[in-house]
């Protein structure tokens, strides 16, 4: 799901569902996305605004940057 955030559209919606109880929703909006996560004890909201500092960086990369 990450991956992919920097190449939505707006208005367009990624939904990932980890197990039966759980959900997870990427919503990307102007200036941002709405992330969702849900499970059975309610559910929550985040706006992620929009920084392009990690676009095209892989998670690997940031573990390297981090060891210096």
């Amino acid at each position: 799901m990450w991956e992919k955030m920097y190449n939505m559209k707006l208005g367009e919606l990624l939904e990932k569902y980890p197990s039966s109880s759980q959900s997870e929703r990427l919503l990307r909006v102007p200036g941002g996305w709405v992330y969702t996560y849900g499970d059975m004890e309610g559910v929550s909201s985040v706006l992620i605004p929009f920084n392009n500092e990690f676009q095209g960086v892989q998670r690997l990369d940031l573990c390297k940057n981090n060891k210096k």
